[in-house]
């Protein structure tokens, strides 16, 4: 087989860098051909499509989600090549989701398998691609608090400062959610968009999603005031938000937030755990368009 390794080698303090390393070896070994490419930025990933030759038969990603978008992002035909991951980020959603194995032979199994599934693609105003979650409001402004201080590697400890520093200045935005066709906008102070179940690693929002329904997932919180977000948190743990009664929890093809409040309101937005930028933002899906490679 010809498979393509793309691998962040900061991801998980090292890790990334030594599981491809080590799937490189066993590759080898059972007489495959590896192409090997250590990247660390969204940027060097642009052209990543142009580099992976078309007899590949697999694309391995060493790295978390953010390095996955990145790939993702930088591929030119998601539906000819099917990916795997070799997860090693701080969340692991696609992995989490899948159930995924993180041992390099397990993976290296898991290819030569060659088993996959047909995953949704959410398509962000037109031109970014996305595979998990995107969100709008307090959790988007923690990303975009982290986006702009972040040094090094951050594991899930250095979340705790940028949370209560967004904390303390936090004011609750006004959101407005349109849904395919719909001409009556949803209200809300937080908007999470899922293809997945899974948002962060212990907690469900959009916990009716599935990556191959064709539609995207949407959960409207109407109270993300401080006490009303805290509020969320046990539902979310045990995976109901959507019974719980808190939420607004609809389901579309097309999605669009944007501010109450114009453009001076507008609202932080992260994608697959990374900052994207502000409102408004308008999100749509293409049913089955990336091949992804499973146990």
């Amino acid at each position: 087989m010809e498979i393509f390794v793309v691998c962040n080698p900061v991801s998980g303090r090292g890790r990334a860098i030594e599981l491809a390393r080590e799937f490189e070896g066993l590759a080898t070994l059972r007489g495959h051909h590896v192409s090997f490419v250590a990247t660390k930025s969204a940027e060097e990933m642009a052209g990543m499509g142009s580099r992976i030759s078309e007899e590949a038969d697999a694309v391995v990603c060493a790295g978390g989600d953010g390095t996955l978008n990145a790939l993702v992002n930088g591929m030119d035909d998601l539906g000819r090549v099917p990916i795997a991951q070799l997860a090693t980020g701080t969340a692991n959603l696609l992995a989490r989701e899948l159930g995924l194995p993180s041992e390099a032979g397990a993976v290296l199994s898991m290819i030569e398998a060659g088993q996959t599934v047909d995953f949704d693609l959410m398509v962000i105003n037109e031109d970014r691609k996305a595979l998990l979650v995107a969100s709008v409001g307090f959790d988007a402004m923690v990303i975009e608090e982290i986006h702009r201080n972040r040094k090094g590697v951050l594991g899930f400890r250095g979340y705790a400062r940028p949370i209560q520093s967004v904390m303390r200045r936090y004011v609750p935005p006004r959101l407005r959610v349109w849904i395919d066709d719909g001409e009556e906008a949803w209200e809300g102070g937080l908007v999470v968009v899922g293809n997945i179940r899974r948002y962060a690693a212990f907690f469900s929002i959009t916990d009716r999603a599935r990556f191959d329904s064709g539609a995207l997932d949407v959960c409207i919180v109407p109270d993300a005031s401080r006490l009303g977000l805290i509020g969320l948190l046990p539902a979310a743990r045990r995976g109901m938000l959507s019974e719980s009664g808190r939420v607004r929890y609809r389901r579309g093809k097309r999605v669009r937030i944007e501010s109450a409040y114009g453009d001076d309101g507008e609202v932080a937005v992260e994608v697959d755990g990374e900052y994207f930028g502000r409102t408004p933002i308008e999100i749509c899906v293409e049913a089955g368009a990336v091949r992804v490679l499973v146990p």
